[in-house]
């Protein structure tokens, strides 16, 4: 999911992924820490943080922090 929004997903380097327990609402957040290539062709750190549902585990990609 977060892999296919990168501008080189071949770059993608995974580093490490934190899951939290389920909220009130059902979701667990998850937020995945990798490299990946930047538009100058350096590798940036970066994370990509979402949820799944407790439930069905469907997952919601909820952003990109630098």
């Amino acid at each position: 999911m977060a892999k296919d929004q990168l501008r080189n997903p071949k770059s993608f380097e995974h580093i490490e992924t934190r899951v939290w327990p389920v909220n009130p609402e059902g979701r667990h957040t998850i937020m995945m820490t990798f490299r990946a290539e930047n538009g100058f062709g350096g590798l940036d750190v970066e994370q990509a943080v979402g949820f799944y549902d407790h439930e069905s585990c469907a997952p919601t990609l909820e952003r990109f922090k630098e």
